[in-house]
Order: C-alpha cells, then structure tokens, then sequence
C-alpha cells in the first residue's frame, strides 16, 4: 500500500492570521502558494484538478501549466452545458490537457433520499441538500491513482467573501448592530418552519454573531475589507468547507492550496487593494501562464470577459 504525504496542518478555531505590519507581496505569496500545488507524488499517482470556470481553479492551472514536469489531468463535475464545463472543456482542449466530464445526473427517488440523508449528516445540514447533485461526481474519483486539488476559498484572496456585507452593511458593521447585519447574511428562500423554530433559530443566530463578535478584532474605517475576511474564516470555512472536506476524504486524498494555514498566516499583511477584483489573481496568471486570459470567466449561468473588475462582472 502506497501512502501520499501532503503538507496540510491544522490550527485551533481561535487562530488568527498574523499582523505584524510585514509586506507580503506577490512574489513570496506566488513562492508559498507553488510549493503546496508542487506536491511530492508517487510515481503511481497524479494531480487531477478540479477546473471550473471560475479565477481560482485557473490560477492552480497556471502553475501547473508553467511546472512541465507535473503530471496532471483535469475534471469537471455537472452539466456538460454549464458555463463552468463549457469554458473548463475549451481551456483543457486549448492546452491538450486530459480532461473528464463527470455528471451522474438525477438518481432515482429511493437513492435520492438516501443520498440526501448521508449528505445532510455529514454536513449538519449547512448547505442546500441539492448540492449532493452536484458532490455525487466525487464518488467518479473513488478508487483512482489520483490526488484531487482545487480551488476552494480562493475567494478570500480575491476580496469576496460577504461582499453583499461590505458594500451595503459597512455602516451597521462599524456600528456592531448585530440585528442590522443579521439580514445581509441571509439568503431568502421559502419558510418550511414554524414561528416557534424560526424565532429560536434566529436568537440563536443573534447569539452565536454575539460571542463571535468579542473574539474578533476590532472593526474600523481602514480594515473593514481584512475584517471581513477574517469572519468568513471563522463562519464560511469552519460551518461549510470543514464538513465538505471530511466528507471528501471518504473518497480520496485532496488538498486545498488557498486555505493552508502556511499562506493564510499573512493574509493581514498584503493589502486590501492587491486582493479585491482578483488583482493578485491575474498578475500571477499573466506570469505564469498568459494564455489564459483569452478564456471568459463563468459567474453562476453566465459569462463575462477576463478583464472585468467584480462589480462590473456582477453587473
């Protein structure tokens, strides 16, 4: 049996990134981020990158691109019509790179609600139990000489996470207005549940943002965007990303680049203004790898051109 070492540490939930004023620019962040895609593989195992898309998984590319002795492929998971497979087949064709389309589509009921059962209590129900439609695809990997890598939270190196928040709470955050930030976190959807659970459910979310609150650093004018981010650490990646990726393990051995602990430790100490609008992002793809600006980029059922900024692109 052959056993994959990866270089994947683990820090306590009271963990902050460093902010000890050093710059932390391009280079080293490009240096940091190299070394944990440049993984010591068996000769019996390979990369295979999750390519959407979307920035993040193309920065990943970028660098394998660059590394001509990587062994690599690319996959895709869902609708073979979706923007995110329509563009990911073209960059893989335009690179003759391996590419597999996975999408098993809609299962029948009695697996359907198996497989919403599992998916649910594995995840504590903190994500749309639909999205097993999509995470089904993992299962295509099951049993291959593959390391899995992709791009997921590459969102805080682009300055996106609770940008709903920023742009039209930023007054109720310096204010520390709980109940008036509470409803730029929600997504509305139908109410199954009575008055009795939504109002526990919603002390319990005034609560919980409460206790969050005082361990967070202080909220000011200057660092609203870096506060920002820190909170999507300790609510996006500790609630979703931590229980998707317990349950990917089940499958296969994976890696995500942008949430190691080694890179993120001086996410404080670069800039706002080289992170938002994905500025980080397209320096190191123009360095690496600049074919890769000619492909558009897909935001949920649509497309844009590669040089639109995020406001423009949501636009």
């Amino acid at each position: 049996m052959t056993f994959v070492h990866l270089n994947i540490e683990y820090k306590d939930y009271n963990w902050l990134p460093s902010n000890i004023n050093k710059e932390f620019g391009v280079e080293e962040y490009s240096s940091r981020l190299n070394s944990l895609i440049d993984l010591s593989l068996p000769k019996d195992k390979h990369l295979s990158l999750s390519l959407s898309g979307g920035m993040d998984s193309r920065v990943i590319l970028s660098y394998l691109l660059k590394n001509k002795e990587i062994n690599f492929d690319t996959h895709t998971f869902g609708d073979p019509n979706h923007p995110d497979s329509e563009i990911a087949r073209s960059i893989a064709k335009g690179f003759g790179i391996e590419h597999e389309q996975f999408n098993q589509g809609i299962p029948d009921a009695e697996k359907s609600i198996e497989d919403i059962r599992e998916y649910t209590s594995q995840t504590l129900v903190n994500n749309a139990a639909s999205a097993v439609l999509q995470l089904q695809n993992y299962s295509n990997l099951k049993g291959r000489n593959i390391v899995l890598i992709d791009g997921g939270f590459g969102e805080v190196w682009r300055r996106e996470f609770f940008y709903k928040l920023y742009l039209r709470g930023k007054n109720a955050l310096l204010e520390g207005d709980i109940k008036k930030i509470i409803p730029h976190l929600m997504l509305h959807r139908a109410n199954i549940f009575n008055n009795e659970t939504s109002e526990v459910m919603a002390y319990g979310i005034e609560a919980q943002l409460n206790e969050l609150f005082t361990k967070l650093p202080s909220i000011r004018k200057d660092n609203v965007g870096d506060w920002l981010d820190i909170f999507a650490i300790k609510t996006r990646l500790t609630n979703y990303y931590s229980h998707e990726q317990a349950r990917l393990d089940n499958y296969l051995t994976s890696v995500m680049p942008f949430l190691q602990p080694s890179i993120m430790m001086d996410l404080f100490n670069m800039p706002t203004s080289l992170r938002k609008n994905g500025k980080l992002f397209r320096i190191i793809i123009k360095s690496n790898s600049p074919e890769l600006e000619k492909y558009a980029l897909a935001k949920g059922l649509s497309t844009h051109p590669y040089f639109l900024n995020s406001l423009q692109s949501r636009i």
